[in-house]
């Protein structure tokens, strides 16, 4: 009889660590979410979400801290890939507004050779970071749902 009330609260204490286990994924759920339209909203969404991944991320050992780290990691090597973009965006606007400040009427501007390559590298850049963002999310996000941590299992 005594194996019967033992068994039961093992039970009972199993379908509470599933509970928790899914409460503490939430967040994890909500920042992946963030990260799929931050390409929409200019990366705010993603600031914000990184943001949240420092905040919750938890000591000790759990799927969701995983994968919280795993969020943050994502988000600086989108940044990563975004920063010669935004050079190349600062080196250009520099460069027109030097023409413009030398008196030059902008019917005559005409753009130096470098300008084509630069600006397919930095549609290039921004698609790589986009897919980068989508894919790492929902590999993460599958991941999650199925309750496994991110990394070899």
């Amino acid at each position: 009889m005594s194996e019967t009330v033992s068994s039961g609260a093992g039970a009972s204490s199993s379908s509470a660590d599933r509970v928790a286990g899914a409460d503490e994924r939430i967040p994890a759920f909500v920042i992946y979410a963030l990260y799929f339209i931050a390409p929409f909203t200019s990366g705010v969404t993603a600031l914000i979400g990184v943001v949240m991944a420092h905040v919750l991320r938890s000591p000790g050992v759990s799927v969701a801290r995983g994968h919280l780290e795993f969020q943050i990691r994502v988000f600086w090597i989108a940044l990563a890939t975004l920063l010669p973009l935004a050079l190349g965006l600062l080196f250009g606007m520099t460069a027109l507004l030097m023409q413009l400040a030398q008196g030059a009427p902008i019917e005559s501007l005409s753009p130096d050779p470098w300008v084509i390559p630069a600006a397919v590298a930095a549609l290039l850049l921004a698609a790589s970071s986009t897919l980068w963002m989508w894919g790492a999310s929902l590999f993460g996000l599958l991941k999650l749902a199925n309750n496994r941590p991110i990394g070899r299992d």
